[in-house]
């Protein structure tokens, strides 16, 4: 269908308008707590998997998006060790009760989150408080020149040097009970406990209550890094890990890219604004442009009544059938040569025999056949008898040799 130039300009017009769009429409930095495996935004986790990866060696770090209780329930998790980023758990009776049975059948759990919930937080004889003096507005802002807390690790084969932390990213610290086991990993300035240790059964779990270190921002800050690297090394060399997602950002059960293009707000627009365009194109497009293709009856095969209205002429002069029977003599010849690769026209004697030879015809009647023929060429008129007699012999032939020819085939 040729598009007029009407229909050129909107289309372009919707290019225009699509490209303005998605300039209009891109998102800036978004301080958003997903602690997600892709996100790349400053409060996402991607860079979290890439040093994990990296530091552990050839390992898995691979998302998941249901509760514990499910993954151990249905083994979707087995040999993998644990990592938990959330701005704050509560966990239920069951989810805890799965994840302290996974742990102690020896895996390394371990969980960056504000709170892990009364009754976990109770049984484990552990209290979640805020440093005093924190500016709310920092985390919110990306403010990165808010000052500093120095964080150091408690145990030997950690760097032993402090790092300085951001405030926003250190505003919580522990206090355990003193009757409870536990191991305290590292503490602020303060001496405050900020990474701690639960052995239970052959395993362990081990807790921070500043999430924020293992996200991107602070992942790929060197003055930070480090303190995370520490964190993660808490995860044996070349075991997989499971990222669990859920206690984020809840059951994404369908990773397809359709759900990917509608959570990105540019390719939204794309794909909205493109279903918009084919939707007005059908609109102007409905009614047909083209004129009307007029209904042309097929050509006649005209041969047959050519060779009637021939007939008619050659039987109308029947006088002389002088000239119809030459032509039916040369298409003779015509065909014996192509057939046979004899001719006759020169050959005489010798040709019919060799010819009776290759089809298999009488030679007698062959004989026949061609005295009629050497008639013709003697005779000046011929009559109604002689064409009939001829045209009995070249049919006699003719006849044969096409059932032949359908054997053959």
């Amino acid at each position: 269908m040729k598009l007029s130039g009407r229909n050129i300009g909107l289309m372009i017009l919707g290019v225009l308008l699509l490209a303005c769009m998605m300039y209009l429409n891109q998102p800036g930095t978004v301080w958003l707590e997903t602690f997600s495996g892709r996100d790349e935004q400053p409060y996402g986790g991607k860079a979290l998997h890439t040093l994990v990866e990296n530091q552990k060696g050839d390992v898995e770090v691979r998302s998941l998006f249901n509760t514990v209780y499910e993954l151990v329930q249905e083994e979707q998790i087995t040999d993998e060790h644990l990592l938990i980023v959330s701005s704050g758990l509560n966990f239920d009776q069951a989810d805890w009760k799965a994840l302290r049975t996974y742990i102690e059948d020896g895996h390394t759990v371990l969980i960056a989150s504000r709170s892990l919930g009364d009754s976990v937080e109770t049984e484990l004889g552990l209290a979640v408080h805020r440093r005093p003096g924190f500016n709310q507005d920092s985390i919110f802002k990306g403010n990165f020149q808010e000052p500093g807390v120095a964080y150091r690790f408690d145990f030997g084969s950690y760097p032993s040097h402090p790092f300085k932390i951001p405030e926003s990213a250190a505003i919580e610290y522990i206090e355990a009970d003193s009757s409870a086991i536990y191991k305290v990993r590292a503490r602020n300035e303060d001496g405050k406990a900020v990474f701690i240790e639960y052995p239970m059964g052959q395993g362990r779990l081990f807790f921070s209550p500043n999430p924020l270190l293992l996200t991107n921002v602070y992942s790929l800050d060197s003055a930070v890094n480090g303190f995370s690297a520490g964190l993660l090394s808490v995860f044996p060399t070349g075991e997989n890990i499971a990222h669990i997602e859920y206690y984020q950002l809840g059951r994404m059960e369908s990773q397809t890219p359709m759900r990917f293009i509608l959570s990105q707000t540019p390719l939204r627009w794309a794909y909205f604004l493109t279903l918009i365009t084919l939707l007005l194109f059908i609109l102007f497009e409905a009614k047909r442009r083209q004129r009307i293709i007029p209904i042309r009856e097929p050509l006649r095969n005209t041969s047959l009544e050519f060779t009637e209205t021939l007939g008619q002429l050659y039987y109308t002069a029947r006088q002389d059938h002088g000239n119809m029977i030459r032509k039916r003599v040369q298409y003779f010849y015509h065909y014996v040569a192509r057939h046979y690769a004899v001719n006759l026209k020169k050959a005489g004697t010798k040709a019919v025999e060799e010819l009776a030879k290759k089809t298999g015809k009488d030679p007698e009647k062959l004989n026949q056949l061609f005295t009629k023929i050497q008639r013709v060429k003697e005779a000046d008129r011929m009559d109604d008898k002689f064409l009939l007699e001829l045209e009995a012999l070249l049919h006699w032939f003719y006849s044969g040799q096409a059932a032949s020819n359908t054997n053959k085939r």
